[in-house]
């Protein structure tokens, strides 16, 4: 394990430092949490940093893994990297901050400052969304380190990915996450999901996280299904993209119904 991600770090340096630095700063927000009662929309004050912290030092690492294996040019693959490098440390900093002061991140435009951190945060947002489209262009090559399964799970993951990002538009055209009901409502123990009304958070988690969890699906088939043939670990994998990719939509259209997340919980067999 420790020679996979030393390889990932002597490949792609900068965005596995920082992806560190923000695992890093996990253990510090915890603190904070242990020690400040203060809340914001019900939800404990520090658990959004705390949550984007770890999502982002994942989605950096994986960058970097994604990176590794990517055919193209090296300037390509660096100016992905470090505009990235720059982009999604920016947010989590912001985040944190805003929660330092007791207020919102995301749809905050109660002051001038607010409303032009906001901004600026979706303007990278938007960036980060044509550097995934750059990094699937550069993997629509054929890899030579890669099987055609992984591979395969790499592009769909980032085009899952993109579709992730359609809730995220969602909620910046509705300036909420809660679809039905005002944001701060009762919500699921650590995410904070609505369990009153539709939330969009839901679908955008999943789309986001297809990154992760498509090629690690295709991973452990073929470790543990080595005895299957080639076609075979195809159609399982397929299956199980499929299935996650309806989950996905129902979540996102259940949403914008209003209808809250333990409803379509209750309804998937």
């Amino acid at each position: 394990m420790l020679s996979f991600f030393a390889k990932i770090h002597r490949d792609q340096p900068a965005l596995s430092f920082a992806g560190s630095v923000l695992a890093v700063s996990v253990p510090g927000l915890l603190l904070l949490a242990a020690f400040d009662s203060r809340t914001l929309l019900g939800e404990d004050l520090w658990m959004k940093p705390l949550k984007f912290s770890l999502a982002f030092s994942v989605y950096l690492w994986t960058l970097a893994w994604m990176l590794s294996h990517a055919s193209g040019p090296l300037w390509a693959k660096r100016t992905i990297a470090w505009l990235t490098v720059v982009i999604l440390p920016y947010e989590g900093v912001w985040i944190t901050l805003q929660a330092a002061r007791g207020v919102r991140s995301h749809f905050n435009e109660a002051t001038l400052l607010d409303a032009a951190l906001f901004n600026a945060v979706g303007v990278g947002i938007h960036v980060q969304a044509l550097l995934a489209v750059w990094l699937l262009v550069l993997l629509l090559r054929p890899s030579e380190t890669l099987s055609p399964l992984r591979l395969a799970a790499v592009r769909l993951g980032l085009l899952v990915f993109l579709a992730g990002l359609i809730p995220g538009e969602a909620m910046l055209v509705l300036g909420a996450h809660t679809v039905g009901a005002p944001d701060g409502g009762p919500g699921a123990p650590i995410t904070g999901w609505s369990t009153a009304a539709g939330d969009l958070r839901i679908a955008h988690f999943l789309g986001m996280h297809a990154l992760q969890i498509f090629p690690l699906t295709a991973f452990l088939l073929e470790h543990w299904g080595n005895s299957l043939a080639p076609r075979r670990r195809l159609a399982w994998w397929s299956s199980l993209a499929a299935a996650y990719i309806i989950l996905t939509s129902a979540a996102f259209f259940h949403a914008l119904a209003g209808q809250p997340w333990l409803r379509l919980a209750a309804a998937t067999p």
